[in-house]
């Protein structure tokens, strides 16, 4: 087909520039290759975002990354076989058509320009890019410091903007990064395995993905599943797998780890003493994350999955290994659904009821059949504003189990004013029935703007509007200051009385992880149905809680103190009892590769030393000498004039890096310093701590100022030389 068919044919059917853009994106994945390639010749004229026609500059290169054009894109490039010992050249065979081909070159340029808009843009920041000139990869070099990076850099005035973090990053995507040794292919730092883009059956693309792991092997990669645009290396994404694992080792994903965590704290304080086993109910399969961990650790638990889209099914079990009983739910009509639910899941394994949505699921559920958690995605269909946010948390609160006293509910929401108002709406419609609902969120991203004391006063004449209390808007305001990715929100649907009493979760009980789940009660049911010895050991634990004190703007008497906090986790398999006992407080490094490179103690740990010993100044300094000192001594900040005695030396030095690009002889630091650093280094590492461990002390911290100041002089800085935020240590063996 040629351009100008496939041209026609999108505008044809397209009334604005915008629309017409999501036709032409969802052409570069038609199965026919010369539709491809005309629809990529398309892109270099579509105006969009504000641009002309044919005109290639930031808003055109926005308008594609927001519309989801990079992954079909990059498919695209990767759907060529390539000569891996030719400089990734094509290869003629017949897999390689012209058409293919075309389309393949057509959208490597397409990616080169917005390439090119990204770096006019970094070059506006202060950063230069450069390529590598044996592996031709990208540099970024940061033009004040002159230090590079293979990564992209995270930039302040992008934090947020995940269409300005995606431009930047397409820079990396360009070329392979090597051959993968397995397969003898290009090794691409994402490589699109699938990709089902938007239409009328779906609202928002699906892909699945390879990632290569930052400073990881060649080979080394972590598979994740997209909804909708790609975010970039650092967006959020639907679910992550390591390939290296087999599902339910380990949760990869904050939220997935969020809501599991939940259910274990829940059950870490009730009982168990129904003859049946219990059931748990998970909304949305993605990778499968959930519910192969609780099959796998919690044996005890029967769990059902339902899944709306019968291509996120298909894909779990072709790209993400998972074993189940898939319950195709449009082939077994509404009375074969209630037979199938009356007999629980098989032990070990979960149940996927695909094809159907999870009101009309939880509308069929017989009143038999109760449920002691309900865990998840919050469907994106339901309109939180509407009857249907009620009718939805009706139905949830039918299905879980009443009789007992058990049931909790923990649903994942993708952004914060949908999370803001799923809280307020579930403590709304319970206000009277339960303790109402909490919301989790993962520190690791940035807060939004208005996230902060409200100190605003009404001005004179107008009168303040109090909603009523147990009111939507009444309840939105203790939900102020989510975080801007969403989060997680959690409630108990169940009346509370004297004949029932329960716990609230609350953000304490989460930093009291370790002797509440951990350690639970032999009695609890987390133990009962883990079926497991005591202690219960789990991959991960809670590292650090904080609570997120809000003043609502309608009420500034109000602070939400046990509604929002940050939550964040450790994994335990590289973590001692110390690490456990105080989770906010990690160990050096969670696989210490330094001490790999220094041979200290084998690479496998630090001393064992009580917590209280190594926050003292009094253990490093009886350990290191009172020569060196620790006793947490400023070090002022070096300045260009501190070094006027040095001026004579500092000349010759300048000389001789301009002739020789090195120099040799001089005393900056005395012998007695450095004789003390040494003797420093030899206790530090007969005590079994890296060399690196001097930087504890004074001393190590006043000669890297003196040799600062002297580096300032030599290259004429004048205060712009920027410290590289590595130091490091070594201790030679002869």
């Amino acid at each position: 087909m040629r351009r100008e068919e496939v041209m026609e044919g999108m505008w044809s059917s397209a009334c604005t520039p915008e629309h017409a853009l999501g036709e032409v994106v969802a052409a570069l994945s038609n199965e026919d290759p010369h539709t491809r390639a005309g629809a990529v010749q398309l892109l270099f004229e579509i105006p969009v975002g504000g641009s002309e026609k044919g005109e290639r500059g930031e808003m055109w290169a926005c308008a594609l990354v927001e519309a989801g054009a990079i992954v079909p894109l990059l498919g695209l490039v990767q759907a060529v076989i390539r000569d891996s010992d030719d400089s990734f050249k094509p290869l003629v065979c017949p897999e390689n058509t012209e058409a293919v081909v075309q389309a393949s070159d057509f959208a490597l340029l397409v990616l080169a320009e917005i390439a090119n808009v990204a770096a006019s843009f970094l070059a506006d920041e202060g950063w230069d890019l450069r390529y590598d000139e044996v592996t031709n990869r990208p540099l970024f070099v940061d033009e004040q410091s002159g230090m590079q990076q293979s990564v992209p850099p995270l930039l302040p005035n992008i934090l947020g903007d995940w269409v300005a973090a995606t431009l930047v990053d397409v820079i990396s995507l360009l070329q392979p990064q090597g051959v993968d040794p397995t397969t003898g292919t290009p090794h691409w730092p994402v490589h699109v395995l699938h990709h089902m883009p938007a239409g009328s059956q779906r609202l928002s693309s699906l892909t699945v993905m390879d990632m290569a792991v930052e400073e990881g092997d060649v080979g080394q990669y972590t598979r994740v599943l997209v909804r909708g645009p790609w975010a970039g290396f650092n967006g959020s994404v639907e679910g992550e797998f390591d390939p290296n694992e087999s599902p339910g080792n380990a949760l990869d994903s904050w939220r997935d780890a969020t809501v599991v965590a939940i259910l274990m704290l829940y059950l870490s304080s009730r009982k168990w003493e129904n003859s049946e086993s219990p059931r748990v109910l998970i909304l949305g399969l993605r990778c499968g994350a959930v519910p192969a961990f609780l099959c796998k650790h919690f044996p005890g638990i029967h769990v059902d999955v339902v899944e709306p889209d019968l291509e996120v099914v298909k894909i779990g079990k072709e790209f993400f290994d998972l074993d189940f009983d898939d319950e195709c739910c449009p082939s077994l009509g509404a009375d074969t659904i209630v037979s199938h639910l009356l007999k629980p899941s098989l032990k070990g394994r979960y149940r996927v009821w695909s094809g159907i949505s999870e009101a009309g699921f939880l509308e069929l559920v017989p009143n038999s059949i109760s449920y002691i958690a309900v865990l998840g995605d919050m469907p994106d269909q339901i309109n939180y504003s509407s009857p249907h946010v009620h009718k939805f948390q009706s139905l949830l609160k039918n299905v879980v189990n009443a009789e007992q006293g058990f049931g909790v509910v923990a649903l994942i929401v993708r952004q914060s004013r949908r999370l803001q108002e799923l809280a307020a709406a579930f403590s709304c419609v319970w206000y009277r029935s339960s303790f109402g609902a909490l919301a989790l969120c993962d520190p690791t991203y940035s807060e939004p703007k208005d996230a902060k004391f409200h100190t605003e006063q009404p001005r004179v004449g107008i009168e303040r509007q109090i909603p009523s209390q147990g009111s939507l808007e009444w309840e939105m305001q203790h939900f102020e200051g989510v975080s801007s990715a969403g989060g997680v929100v959690m409630c108990c649907p169940l009346q509370v009385s004297m004949r029932n009493p329960r716990l609230p979760l609350h953000y304490s009980d989460f930093e009291a992880w370790h002797p509440n789940v951990t350690h639970a009660p032999k009695s609890s049911a987390l133990l009962t149905l883990a079926e497991s010895q005591y202690p219960i050991n789990l991959p991960y634990g809670v590292d650090s809680v904080s609570n997120i004190r809000f003043h609502p703007k309608a009420l500034p008497s109000l602070i939400t103190s046990n509604h929002v906090f940050n939550i964040s986790y450790f994994d335990t398999a590289n973590h001692d009892v110390a690490s456990q006992r105080y989770p906010s407080i990690r160990t050096i490094n969670k696989e210490n590769h330094a001490l790999d490179v220094v041979g200290i103690n084998g690479g496998k740990g630090n001393p064992e030393i009580p917590w209280d010993d190594i926050k003292s100044a009094r253990y490093w300094q009886q350990l290191l000498g009172h020569e060196l000192g620790c006793g947490n001594c400023p070090v002022t900040a070096p300045t260009y004039s501190q070094v006027g005695t040095y001026k004579t030396d500092t000349h010759r030095y300048m000389n001789e890096i301009k002739e020789h690009g090195y120099l040799w002889g001089g005393v900056v630091v005395p012998e007695t310093d450095t004789n003390a650093l040494a003797e420093g280094v030899r206790r530090l590492v007969s005590a079994g701590w890296p060399p690196v461990c001097i930087f504890m002390c004074d001393l190590a911290w006043s000669v890297t100022e003196r040799l600062w100041t002297q580096a300032e002089t030599m290259f004429g800085a004048n205060d712009a030389v920027v410290l590289e935020p590595t130091l490091a240590a070594f201790k030679l063996d002869p």
